[in-house]
């Protein structure tokens, strides 16, 4: 049952962070996730159990969820009204930056097959390469 959830949160840090960045993103993912919450929320559990005004484990329980799907609709909210345009300008930033980098990786690749190809015919290119200068202003 944990799996889905991972998998789905994985997506979208792959989705709108950084091609340079996705392993500090799962990284972080991982310490909010396990550090942060589940610690928090064993160590809060554990302290609010004992505690009569909530009824016991039981209590802790229903408040627990409760408390969880207040946040949920909350979450769902602010998603639709601020989320999904703030999720549209940075996937498309990043496929303006991924598309700018496999231009230039294209472009140097053509620049040196271009270069490879004058060197390894051999005898004297010297005409070539001055059409090859013209051409290029």
């Amino acid at each position: 049952m944990k799996a889905l959830p991972w998998v789905g949160t994985m997506y979208y840090a792959y989705m709108i962070c950084p091609p340079d960045l996705v392993a500090t993103m799962s990284a972080m993912i991982t310490t909010f996730q396990y550090v942060i919450g589940k610690g928090t929320g064993s160590f809060l559990g554990g302290q609010l159990s004992g505690v009569p005004a909530f009824g016991g484990i039981t209590g802790v329980f229903f408040w627990t969820g409760v408390v969880a799907s207040a946040a949920a609709a909350a979450l769902l909210g602010f998603y639709h009204l601020v989320g999904v345009r703030w999720e549209r300008g940075v996937v498309s930033k990043k496929e303006a930056l991924l598309e700018e980098a496999e231009n230039k990786r294209r472009k140097k690749e053509e620049e040196s097959a271009g270069g490879e190809k004058s060197l390894s015919a051999g005898g004297d290119h010297s005409d070539e390469m001055d059409d090859a200068r013209v051409t290029k202003m």
